[in-house]
């Protein structure tokens, strides 16, 4: 997959099936664009639906991801 930012990148460290991941964005820092409301959620989003299709087998989110473009 080719990104246009690291910033847009979901994360999930997955372990023993009986135990919980961890899901979260792969980001670096950004100083610059602190508290200027120019931050993307997008990544975050993303390692939401993947917690819940992975880790709750939930179906929500597969729905979330298909209302990504």
């Amino acid at each position: 997959m080719l990104v246009g930012s690291l910033g847009m990148l979901p994360s999930a460290s997955l372990g023993d099936l009986d135990q919980p991941g961890v899901f979260e964005p792969c980001h670096g820092s950004a100083p610059d664009i602190a508290g200027t409301d120019k931050a993307n959620p997008l990544a975050m989003i993303l390692s939401a639906a993947m917690m819940l299709k992975y880790d709750l087998a939930r179906p929500d989110g597969k729905r979330v991801k298909q209302r990504n473009p």
